[in-house]
């Protein structure tokens, strides 16, 4: 009996996993390498890491799914395609997809089962199936503000800062937290922290405001961000017209640490629909890949 291989890609910033799986679900190898996310490295990057994850798998594959972060376009998931199927470890059958990363890390947290799965780490995005229907809500760009993420929560910290620095409101716990872990301490200061700030540095201020709940402006910040990781739950339960237990899984460690984040998230789903089960993630999104691979 010929056997069957499922290759699941998980590429993000700051590492590609490749696992391969057979017909019983078994793993039966995994390598890490690095980054390969369509908004953080270049095309050749992304070639060279698909060469290099590959490269020691001695069977050839019966399909493929590569979850990539930065995807957005039919255009490159036909790109990624093309440069996978000249991999030796493709067959003339071989059935090859790709998508956003975020389908990995579903198919991961539920198995492929329906529900609903959010990221809730220094970006957000909101990922449902039910049925043969699927949305993707948010994962835009940090730029638009990756709302219920750190980075929406870090950024929303800098913009109250700025207004204690000029006066427009008063200082307290969070305030002062963010003035001695970022070195700001004036108009000049804060003026070159938004211009040459990271998105990672701003998405590290989330802690403090997590571990500064108490004080009403840090209270505030989470609430709103709260409140737009809660309305992408809610679009995506409508849209996809589930009925009866659907199960729910946060990813990332915003949404996971015990913090007022955490209740108030835990609190709004309740109100969205009793029907709403909050589950933990059952797989790693490698492996969420490698199942979606079997579903081609």
């Amino acid at each position: 009996m010929e056997h069957k291989y499922y290759l699941g890609v998980d590429g993000g910033g700051t590492k590609t996993a490749f696992a391969l799986i057979n017909e019983q679900k078994e793993l039966i190898y995994l390598k890490e390498v690095g980054p390969s996310s369509l908004d953080t490295v270049d095309e050749q990057q992304i070639i060279n890491v698909i060469y290099e994850g590959t490269k020691d798998i001695n069977v050839k594959v019966d399909s493929i799914f590569l979850g990539i972060g930065g995807i957005y376009s039919q255009k490159q998931i036909d790109w990624i395609k093309e440069i996978v199927s000249k991999l030796d470890i493709v067959k003339k059958e071989t059935k090859i997809d790709a998508g956003n990363d975020i389908i990995s890390a579903f198919y991961g947290a539920l198995s492929g089962e329906d529900g609903i799965v959010c990221i809730a780490g220094t970006g957000s995005v909101c990922y449902a199936k039910n049925k043969d229907q699927n949305i993707r809500i948010g994962g835009i760009n940090y730029i638009e503000g990756d709302p219920g993420s750190a980075y929406d929560l870090g950024i929303h910290a800098l913009r109250y800062l700025a207004k204690v620095i000029d006066y427009r409101k008063k200082g307290g716990p969070l305030a002062n937290a963010l003035k001695v872990a970022t070195k700001i301490q004036n108009y000049e200061d804060i003026t070159k922290y938004f211009i040459e700030a990271k998105r990672t540095d701003i998405a590290s201020l989330a802690k403090l405001v997590t571990e500064n709940s108490n004080d009403i402006n840090a209270k505030k910040i989470i609430k709103d961000s709260v409140n737009e990781l809660l309305l992408m739950i809610k679009t995506a339960f409508k849209k996809l017209h589930f009925e009866g237990e659907t199960k729910i899984s946060i990813i990332g460690s915003l949404g996971n640490s015990n913090t007022l984040y955490k209740t108030y998230l835990l609190e709004g789903i309740k109100k969205i629909s009793p029907n709403l089960k909050f589950v933990q993630k059952r797989n790693e999104a490698y492996i969420g890949s490698a199942l979606k691979a079997m579903e081609l």
